[in-house]
């Protein structure tokens, strides 16, 4: 990433991924995820996949994100893993095709 920022190059999207051992798919065996696209979707993506149990302090996380991260809105939610919660985040769909998935809106943020 360095690299290519003293390149001069603009970097529009990145996706950090913590992955299990012996993980087969990236898409729907990561653990955690953090995703920003700034191109046109323009948002931010924490993912943490409840088949692991990773135990986060909620409050902690979500301040972290708020200090560091400037957003006009912001949710919790719950969404089955098959159903790829980075795609709501990115909007790709319309809200009714979300809701007639898996998706559980927990809290809107902002």
């Amino acid at each position: 990433m360095a690299n290519t920022k003293n390149k001069g190059a603009i970097i529009n999207a990145i996706t950090i991924l913590v992955l299990p051992e012996g993980f087969s798919s990236v898409i729907f065996d990561y653990i955690i995820t953090l995703s920003r696209n700034a191109s046109h979707t323009h948002y931010i993506t924490l993912v943490i996949n409840e088949d692991y149990k990773v135990h986060i302090d909620e409050p902690t996380v979500i301040g972290v994100l708020q200090e560091n991260i400037a957003a006009d809105s912001g949710e919790i939610y719950e969404m089955d893993i098959c159903d790829c919660p980075e795609l709501y985040a990115a909007k790709a769909n319309s809200e009714n095709y979300w809701k007639s998935k898996s998706l559980q809106v927990i809290a809107s943020l902002m």
